[in-house]
Protein backbone atom coordinates (compact mmCIF):
# COMPACT_ATOMS: atom_id res chain seq x y z
CA UNK A 1 0.00 0.00 0.00
CA UNK A 2 2.81 2.43 0.88
CA UNK A 3 4.48 1.90 -2.49
CA UNK A 4 1.19 2.41 -4.28
CA UNK A 5 0.57 5.72 -2.45
CA UNK A 6 4.09 6.94 -3.27
CA UNK A 7 3.63 6.10 -6.96
CA UNK A 8 0.29 7.89 -7.06
CA UNK A 9 1.75 11.00 -5.42
CA UNK A 10 4.61 11.00 -7.94
CA UNK A 11 2.13 10.67 -10.81
CA UNK A 12 0.47 13.85 -9.58
CA UNK A 13 3.52 15.85 -10.73
CA UNK A 14 2.98 15.30 -14.49
CA UNK A 15 -0.77 15.59 -13.93
CA UNK A 16 -0.46 19.03 -12.34
CA UNK A 17 2.09 20.02 -14.98
CA UNK A 18 -0.45 19.15 -17.67
CA UNK A 19 -3.19 21.13 -15.93
CA UNK A 20 -0.87 24.11 -15.49
CA UNK A 21 0.21 24.01 -19.14
CA UNK A 22 -3.29 23.76 -20.56
CA UNK A 23 -4.60 26.49 -18.27
CA UNK A 24 -1.68 28.81 -19.07
CA UNK A 25 -2.06 28.63 -22.84
CA UNK A 26 -5.86 28.76 -22.75
CA UNK A 27 -5.67 31.96 -20.71
CA UNK A 28 -3.32 33.56 -23.23
CA UNK A 29 -5.48 32.47 -26.18
CA UNK A 30 -8.46 34.41 -24.83
CA UNK A 31 -8.78 37.77 -26.64
CA UNK A 32 -7.82 40.77 -24.55
CA UNK A 33 -5.75 40.97 -21.41
CA UNK A 34 -6.01 41.70 -17.69
CA UNK A 35 -5.41 45.42 -18.23
CA UNK A 36 -7.96 45.94 -21.01
CA UNK A 37 -10.80 48.08 -19.70
CA UNK A 38 -13.87 49.80 -21.06
CA UNK A 39 -12.01 52.98 -20.17
CA UNK A 40 -8.60 52.53 -21.73
CA UNK A 41 -5.55 52.96 -19.53
CA UNK A 42 -2.82 55.30 -20.73
CA UNK A 43 -0.31 53.41 -22.85
CA UNK A 44 2.55 54.21 -20.47
CA UNK A 45 0.60 52.90 -17.46
CA UNK A 46 -0.41 49.74 -19.32
CA UNK A 47 3.19 49.15 -20.45
CA UNK A 48 4.48 49.56 -16.89
CA UNK A 49 1.91 47.09 -15.54
CA UNK A 50 2.74 44.53 -18.21
CA UNK A 51 6.44 44.95 -17.43
CA UNK A 52 5.79 44.51 -13.70
CA UNK A 53 4.04 41.17 -14.24
CA UNK A 54 6.34 40.00 -17.10
CA UNK A 55 3.50 40.17 -19.62
CA UNK A 56 5.75 42.01 -22.06
CA UNK A 57 8.01 38.97 -22.35
CA UNK A 58 7.65 36.38 -25.17
CA UNK A 59 5.09 33.70 -24.38
CA UNK A 60 7.66 30.85 -24.00
CA UNK A 61 9.57 32.91 -21.44
CA UNK A 62 6.34 33.73 -19.56
CA UNK A 63 5.56 30.00 -19.51
CA UNK A 64 9.02 29.10 -18.20
CA UNK A 65 8.80 31.77 -15.47
CA UNK A 66 5.34 30.52 -14.51
CA UNK A 67 6.52 26.90 -14.16
CA UNK A 68 9.61 27.99 -12.23
CA UNK A 69 7.53 29.98 -9.74
CA UNK A 70 4.97 27.15 -9.50
CA UNK A 71 7.72 24.64 -8.71
CA UNK A 72 8.64 26.83 -5.75
CA UNK A 73 5.07 26.88 -4.47
CA UNK A 74 4.26 30.34 -5.86
CA UNK A 75 0.71 30.28 -7.25
CA UNK A 76 1.09 33.70 -8.80
CA UNK A 77 -0.20 37.21 -8.24
CA UNK A 78 -3.58 38.79 -8.85
CA UNK A 79 -3.05 41.46 -11.51
CA UNK A 80 -6.18 43.39 -10.60
CA UNK A 81 -5.93 43.09 -6.80
CA UNK A 82 -2.14 43.21 -6.55
CA UNK A 83 -2.25 40.39 -4.01
CA UNK A 84 -0.68 36.96 -3.86
CA UNK A 85 -3.06 34.23 -5.05
CA UNK A 86 -2.02 32.19 -2.02
CA UNK A 87 -3.36 34.94 0.25
CA UNK A 88 -6.66 35.07 -1.64
CA UNK A 89 -7.03 31.27 -1.31
CA UNK A 90 -6.10 31.31 2.39
CA UNK A 91 -8.75 33.97 2.98
CA UNK A 92 -11.62 32.38 1.07
CA UNK A 93 -10.96 28.65 1.13
CA UNK A 94 -11.86 28.02 4.81
CA UNK A 95 -15.37 29.34 4.18
CA UNK A 96 -15.74 27.39 0.92
CA UNK A 97 -14.38 24.26 2.62
CA UNK A 98 -16.84 24.60 5.49
CA UNK A 99 -19.75 25.09 3.09
CA UNK A 100 -18.57 22.19 0.92
CA UNK A 101 -17.98 19.84 3.86
CA UNK A 102 -21.44 20.58 5.26
CA UNK A 103 -23.06 20.09 1.86
CA UNK A 104 -21.08 16.85 1.36
CA UNK A 105 -22.22 15.52 4.74
CA UNK A 106 -25.82 16.31 3.81
CA UNK A 107 -25.46 14.76 0.35
CA UNK A 108 -23.94 11.49 1.58
CA UNK A 109 -26.25 11.14 4.60
CA UNK A 110 -29.47 12.01 2.78
CA UNK A 111 -28.52 10.24 -0.44
CA UNK A 112 -27.43 6.95 1.14
CA UNK A 113 -30.36 6.88 3.57
CA UNK A 114 -32.86 7.47 0.80
CA UNK A 115 -31.16 4.97 -1.50
CA UNK A 116 -31.17 2.25 1.15
CA UNK A 117 -34.82 2.89 2.04
CA UNK A 118 -35.81 2.83 -1.62
CA UNK A 119 -34.03 -0.47 -2.18
CA UNK A 120 -35.60 -2.06 0.92
CA UNK A 121 -39.06 -0.94 -0.24
CA UNK A 122 -38.70 -1.76 -3.91
CA UNK A 123 -41.85 -1.01 -5.95
CA UNK A 124 -43.61 0.36 -2.88
CA UNK A 125 -44.39 3.85 -1.62
CA UNK A 126 -40.96 4.42 -0.05
CA UNK A 127 -39.29 3.46 -3.33
CA UNK A 128 -41.51 5.79 -5.37
CA UNK A 129 -40.76 8.71 -3.04
CA UNK A 130 -37.02 8.07 -3.31
CA UNK A 131 -37.10 7.78 -7.10
CA UNK A 132 -39.11 11.01 -7.43
CA UNK A 133 -36.67 12.85 -5.15
CA UNK A 134 -33.64 11.50 -7.03
CA UNK A 135 -35.13 12.41 -10.41
CA UNK A 136 -36.14 15.91 -9.38
CA UNK A 137 -32.88 16.57 -7.53
CA UNK A 138 -30.81 15.46 -10.50
CA UNK A 139 -32.89 17.61 -12.87
CA UNK A 140 -32.59 20.92 -11.00
CA UNK A 141 -29.30 22.87 -11.25
CA UNK A 142 -28.10 24.44 -8.02
CA UNK A 143 -28.79 27.98 -9.21
CA UNK A 144 -32.44 27.04 -9.79
CA UNK A 145 -32.70 25.44 -6.34
CA UNK A 146 -31.02 28.49 -4.79
CA UNK A 147 -33.32 30.94 -6.56
CA UNK A 148 -36.47 29.00 -5.68
CA UNK A 149 -35.28 28.61 -2.08
CA UNK A 150 -34.72 32.35 -1.74
CA UNK A 151 -38.09 33.22 -3.27
CA UNK A 152 -40.12 30.69 -1.26
CA UNK A 153 -38.39 30.25 2.08
CA UNK A 154 -36.80 33.65 2.48
CA UNK A 155 -38.90 36.22 0.63
CA UNK A 156 -42.34 34.63 1.05
CA UNK A 157 -42.04 32.74 4.34
CA UNK A 158 -39.17 34.62 5.96
CA UNK A 159 -37.64 31.47 7.46
CA UNK A 160 -34.05 32.01 6.34
CA UNK A 161 -31.56 34.77 5.60
CA UNK A 162 -30.06 35.04 2.13
CA UNK A 163 -26.79 36.92 2.62
CA UNK A 164 -23.57 35.65 4.19
CA UNK A 165 -22.53 32.37 5.79
CA UNK A 166 -23.51 31.29 9.29
CA UNK A 167 -20.86 28.68 9.99
CA UNK A 168 -18.72 29.05 13.14
CA UNK A 169 -14.96 28.81 13.45
CA UNK A 170 -13.40 25.39 12.96
CA UNK A 171 -12.97 24.96 16.71
CA UNK A 172 -16.76 25.07 17.09
CA UNK A 173 -17.59 23.27 13.85
CA UNK A 174 -19.18 20.31 15.66
CA UNK A 175 -21.13 22.49 18.08
CA UNK A 176 -24.69 22.85 16.69
CA UNK A 177 -25.37 25.82 18.95
CA UNK A 178 -22.59 27.80 17.27
CA UNK A 179 -24.26 27.71 13.85
CA UNK A 180 -26.56 30.37 12.45
CA UNK A 181 -28.89 28.00 10.62
CA UNK A 182 -30.88 30.87 9.12
CA UNK A 183 -27.86 31.49 6.90
CA UNK A 184 -26.69 27.89 6.52
CA UNK A 185 -29.70 25.85 5.40
CA UNK A 186 -30.41 27.36 1.98
CA UNK A 187 -26.79 27.36 0.70
CA UNK A 188 -26.24 23.79 1.91
CA UNK A 189 -29.46 22.53 0.34
CA UNK A 190 -28.76 24.38 -2.90
CA UNK A 191 -25.27 22.94 -3.13
CA UNK A 192 -25.97 19.44 -1.80
CA UNK A 193 -29.32 18.55 -3.37
CA UNK A 194 -28.01 17.43 -6.76
CA UNK A 195 -25.18 15.24 -5.39
CA UNK A 196 -27.61 13.84 -2.77
CA UNK A 197 -29.95 12.78 -5.59
CA UNK A 198 -27.04 11.25 -7.49
CA UNK A 199 -25.83 9.33 -4.42
CA UNK A 200 -29.39 8.11 -3.79
CA UNK A 201 -29.62 6.66 -7.30
CA UNK A 202 -26.20 4.96 -7.04
CA UNK A 203 -26.99 3.59 -3.57
CA UNK A 204 -30.39 2.24 -4.62
CA UNK A 205 -28.98 0.43 -7.67
CA UNK A 206 -26.06 -0.98 -5.68
CA UNK A 207 -28.29 -2.10 -2.80
CA UNK A 208 -30.72 -3.85 -5.13
CA UNK A 209 -27.85 -5.76 -6.69
CA UNK A 210 -26.40 -6.75 -3.30
CA UNK A 211 -29.79 -7.76 -1.85
CA UNK A 212 -30.26 -10.22 -4.72
CA UNK A 213 -27.01 -12.07 -3.93
CA UNK A 214 -27.03 -15.61 -2.58
CA UNK A 215 -25.20 -14.77 0.67
CA UNK A 216 -27.98 -12.31 1.60
CA UNK A 217 -30.62 -15.00 1.09
CA UNK A 218 -28.49 -17.44 3.07
CA UNK A 219 -28.16 -15.01 5.98
CA UNK A 220 -31.90 -14.44 6.06
CA UNK A 221 -32.56 -18.21 5.83
CA UNK A 222 -30.33 -18.73 8.87
CA UNK A 223 -32.52 -16.37 10.86
CA UNK A 224 -30.08 -13.46 11.06
CA UNK A 225 -31.93 -10.32 12.13
CA UNK A 226 -32.91 -8.04 9.30
CA UNK A 227 -31.03 -4.98 10.55
CA UNK A 228 -27.86 -7.08 10.82
CA UNK A 229 -28.34 -8.34 7.27
CA UNK A 230 -28.88 -4.80 5.98
CA UNK A 231 -26.21 -2.94 7.91
CA UNK A 232 -23.43 -5.52 8.19
CA UNK A 233 -23.76 -7.34 4.90
CA UNK A 234 -25.78 -5.32 2.38
CA UNK A 235 -24.82 -1.70 3.08
CA UNK A 236 -21.11 -2.43 3.54
CA UNK A 237 -20.88 -4.30 0.24
CA UNK A 238 -22.92 -1.63 -1.53
CA UNK A 239 -20.48 1.11 -0.50
CA UNK A 240 -17.89 0.65 -3.24
CA UNK A 241 -19.94 2.27 -6.07
CA UNK A 242 -20.85 5.07 -3.66
CA UNK A 243 -17.17 5.64 -2.82
CA UNK A 244 -16.43 5.87 -6.53
CA UNK A 245 -18.62 8.96 -6.86
CA UNK A 246 -18.01 10.30 -3.34
CA UNK A 247 -14.42 11.32 -4.10
CA UNK A 248 -15.17 13.61 -7.05
CA UNK A 249 -18.27 14.97 -5.28
CA UNK A 250 -16.21 15.82 -2.20
CA UNK A 251 -13.54 17.54 -4.28
CA UNK A 252 -16.10 19.60 -6.19
CA UNK A 253 -18.05 20.64 -3.10
CA UNK A 254 -15.05 21.34 -0.89
CA UNK A 255 -13.57 23.77 -3.40
CA UNK A 256 -16.74 25.79 -3.35
CA UNK A 257 -19.63 26.45 -5.67
CA UNK A 258 -19.12 29.63 -7.64
CA UNK A 259 -22.82 30.14 -8.36
CA UNK A 260 -24.12 29.37 -4.87
CA UNK A 261 -21.50 31.57 -3.25
CA UNK A 262 -22.38 34.34 -5.66
CA UNK A 263 -26.13 34.10 -5.04
CA UNK A 264 -25.83 34.06 -1.25
CA UNK A 265 -22.86 36.46 -1.12
CA UNK A 266 -20.73 33.94 0.75
CA UNK A 267 -17.13 35.15 1.12
CA UNK A 268 -15.54 31.96 -0.17
CA UNK A 269 -13.04 31.24 -2.91
CA UNK A 270 -15.69 31.15 -5.61
CA UNK A 271 -16.39 34.87 -5.69
CA UNK A 272 -12.82 36.03 -6.45
CA UNK A 273 -12.51 33.26 -9.05
CA UNK A 274 -15.65 34.42 -10.89
CA UNK A 275 -14.46 38.03 -10.72
CA UNK A 276 -11.08 36.92 -12.09
CA UNK A 277 -12.73 35.23 -15.08
CA UNK A 278 -14.62 38.40 -16.00
CA UNK A 279 -11.51 40.53 -15.53
CA UNK A 280 -9.15 38.06 -17.26
CA UNK A 281 -6.96 37.97 -14.17
CA UNK A 282 -4.56 35.24 -15.28
CA UNK A 283 -2.87 34.85 -11.91
CA UNK A 284 -6.02 34.08 -9.91
CA UNK A 285 -7.48 31.81 -12.61
CA UNK A 286 -4.34 29.71 -13.05
CA UNK A 287 -3.42 29.59 -9.37
CA UNK A 288 -6.93 28.62 -8.26
CA UNK A 289 -7.18 25.98 -11.01
CA UNK A 290 -3.92 24.35 -9.85
CA UNK A 291 -5.17 24.44 -6.27
CA UNK A 292 -8.45 22.77 -7.28
CA UNK A 293 -6.64 20.14 -9.38
CA UNK A 294 -4.44 19.24 -6.40
CA UNK A 295 -7.48 18.73 -4.18
CA UNK A 296 -9.20 16.55 -6.81
CA UNK A 297 -6.06 14.42 -7.23
CA UNK A 298 -5.70 13.80 -3.50
CA UNK A 299 -9.44 13.14 -3.13
CA UNK A 300 -9.23 10.40 -5.77
CA UNK A 301 -6.21 8.92 -4.00
CA UNK A 302 -8.10 8.81 -0.70
CA UNK A 303 -11.04 7.09 -2.42
CA UNK A 304 -8.74 4.40 -3.82
CA UNK A 305 -7.30 3.82 -0.34
CA UNK A 306 -10.81 3.55 1.11
CA UNK A 307 -11.61 0.82 -1.43
CA UNK A 308 -9.15 -1.45 0.35
CA UNK A 309 -10.62 -0.51 3.73
CA UNK A 310 -14.19 -1.32 2.70
CA UNK A 311 -13.32 -4.41 0.66
CA UNK A 312 -10.35 -6.41 2.05
CA UNK A 313 -10.21 -8.36 -1.23
CA UNK A 314 -8.76 -5.28 -2.97
CA UNK A 315 -4.99 -5.17 -2.83
CA UNK A 316 -2.62 -2.65 -4.36
CA UNK A 317 0.78 -3.85 -5.44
Amino acid sequence: MTGYVIRRVLWMIPLLWGVATITFFLMHLVPGGPFDREKELPEATKANLERKYNLDEPLPKQYALYLWNLAQGDLGTSFTRNREVRDIIEEGFPVSAQLGLTAFTFAITAGMSLGVLSALNQNRLGDYVGVVFATMGASLPNFVVATLGVLIFSVQLGWFDVLGWGGPGWSEFYNPFAWDFRKVVLPVLSLGLLPAAYVARITRASMLEVLSQDYIRTARAKGVREYVVVLRHAVKNALIPVLTVAGPIFAILITGSFIVERIFQIPGIGRPFVDAVFRRDYGVIMGTTIFFATIVAFANLIVDILYAVVDPRIRYG
